[in-house]
C-alpha cells in the first residue's frame, strides 16, 4: 500500500485498530443497537450536589440536562484572579473546570506577582476553552458509542501508552524515578497524574476523530493532483536563475582606485596561476560574501544591484571567470556555477506535496465537519464573559 494511503489509514499511536479490538471484544454491533435519549447527550444525568459535581467534573444537572444555575462568571475582563475549581464552560451536563485548561501552562504562570499570573490565566483560558470543549464532545461520543467493557479495555491500553510517556517525562526532567518526576513536577504545581488525564483525553479525542473522519476523507490520486497544479500552475512556474562566486575589490576613503586595482590584479594572477576562485576571493576580496569563497545563493533577472554584472551572470558560459566590472564602488569579478533557465516545474517533482497539501485539506474539512455535528447537537453554556 503507498506511503499516503497508509497516512490516511492510520495516524497517532492507536488509531483506528485499538478501535477496532475493542469493538471487537464487545461484539461488532453491540454498541449500534444502544438506544439514547440524545444522540450526544445520551440519558440525562443523575442529579448530583454542587459539590459532587465539581469532585467529579460534571456540572449540576436537571432532568432535560439542562444546567442548574449557581456558577458564577468567571471575567476575562476584570483584574480577579481565577481559581482551579472555577466552572468555565458545561457541556452537555459536564463541566470544565479552569484548572483543567490550565494545568499544561501552568509553568508560565507560576511564580509570576498575581496581576501577571491571572492576566496569563485569562489568557490561556480565552485561547483554549474551544479547543477543550471540542475534546470534551468528542469524548463523550466514544463513551456513548462504546460499552463499558470496551472503554476499559481501551483505558488499560492507554495505561500501557501513558507507561511509555512517562518515561520520556522523566528523561525530560532528568530524573530516574516517577517519585522524583512528582517532586520536580510539584515545582512546576503539576503532576503526573494530571499529565496522563490529559494525554488519556486527547488519545480518546483522536480515537473518535479517527474513526468518524474515515469515510470523509477522499483518496487523493493521479486526477485530484493534476486538478490542483492545474489550477494553481502560476505557483510552480519560475523565472531564470543563476548562482555564482563574486570576487569584489572596493574602493572607498580608505582604498582609491588605483590600490584597488593593484590588489585586483593580484587576484587575477592567482586565478591565471589556477588557484580556485574560492580560495582567491577568500585572500583578496572584500565583498559581503568573501568569507564564503565569494559564493553567492540563487538570483532572478534584475536583482543584482549593478546592471552589467547582473546581465553577465545570465549571458557568461558556466564555470569561466568574466572580464573586470568597475561598478560604482568596487572593481568585480564573477563567475557563474550553476544557471536555470525560466521555466516550470513538472508535476513529477512536486506530485508528493501537492499529495500531501490536499490531505491535510481533506482532513481538517473532515474534522471540522465531524466537530460542527457534534456543536450542532450539543447543549455547551460558557461561564466567562
Amino acid at each position: 500500500m503507498p506511503q499516503h494511503d497508509r497516512t490516511r489509514l492510520c495516524r497517532g499511536r492507536l488509531c483506528r485498530a485499538a478501535l477496532a479490538s475493542a469493538l471487537i471484544a464487545g461484539g461488532c454491533e453491540s454498541w449500534k443497537s444502544a438506544k439514547v435519549d440524545h444522540p450526544v447527550l445520551g440519558p440525562p444525568p443523575p442529579r448530583l450536589s454542587q459539590q459532587e459535581s465539581l469532585d467529579q467534573g460534571v456540572a449540576v444537572a436537571d432532568a432535560s440536562g439542562e444546567s442548574i444555575s449557581g456558577y458564577v462568571k468567571v471575567s476575562l475582563s476584570e483584574p480577579s484572579p481565577i481559581s482551579d475549581h472555577a466552572v468555565v464552560a458545561i457541556v452537555n451536563g459536564r463541566a470544565i473546570l479552569a484548572g483543567q485548561i490550565l494545568a499544561p501552562f501552568r509553568p508560565y504562570y507560576v511564580g509570576k506577582p498575581d496581576f501577571q499570573a491571572a492576566e496569563i490565566k485569562k489568557a490561556i483560558i480565552e485561547k483554549q476553552l474551544d479547543t477543550r470543549i471540542d475534546e470534551v464532545l468528542l469524548v463523550q461520543s466514544l463513551e456513548l458509542m462504546l460499552k463499558p467493557e470496551q472503554l476499559k479495555q481501551i483505558d488499560e491500553k492507554l495505561d500501557e501508552e501513558f507507561d511509555k510517556e512517562s518515561r520520556k517525562i522523566m528523561a525530560g526532567l532528568k530524573v530516574n524515578s516517577k517519585i522524583e518526576a512528582e517532586q520536580m513536577l510539584s515545582k512546576q504545581s503539576t503532576s503526573l497524574a494530571e499529565f496522563e488525564q490529559a494525554f488519556k483525553r486527547k488519545q480518546l479525542a483522536t480515537l473518535y476523530m479517527q474513526e468518524k473522519m474515515g469515510s470523509r476523507v477522499p483518496i487523493i490520486g493521479r486526477h485530484e493532483i493534476l486538478e490542483y497544479y492545474n489550477a494553481n500552475i502560476a505557483n510552480y512556474e519560475h523565472p531564470a536563475r543563476a548562482q555564482f562566486q563574486l570576487l569584489s575589490v572596493s574602493f572607498d576613503g580608505k582604498r582609491d582606485k588605483a590600490a584597488a586595482r593593484a590588489t585586483l590584479d593580484e587576484a587575477l594572477a592567482a586565478l591565471a596561476a589556477g588557484e580556485p576562485f574560492p580560495d582567491v576571493a577568500k585572500k583578496f576580496s572584500d565583498g559581503p560574501q568573501a568569507s564564503r569563497g565569494g559564493q553567492w545563493d540563487w538570483l532572478k533577472p534584475g536583482e543584482y544591484a549593478d546592471a552589467n554584472v547582473d546581465q553577465a551572470l545570465f549571458t557568461l558560459p558556466i564555470g569561466e571567470p568574466s572580464g573586470v566590472f568597475e561598478t560604482a564602488n568596487a572593481f568585480v569579478v564573477v563567475k557563474v556555477t550553476n544557471r536555470e533557465a525560466a521555466g516550470r516545474t513538472p508535476v513529477t517533482e512536486v506530485q508528493d506535496a501537492i499529495r500531501t497539501a490536499l490531505l491535510n485539506a481533506a482532513q481538517e474539512n473532515a474534522a471540522n465537519a465531524v466537530l460542527a455535528e457534534l456543536r450542532d447537537k450539543a447543549v455547551i453554556t460558557k461561564y466567562i464573559e
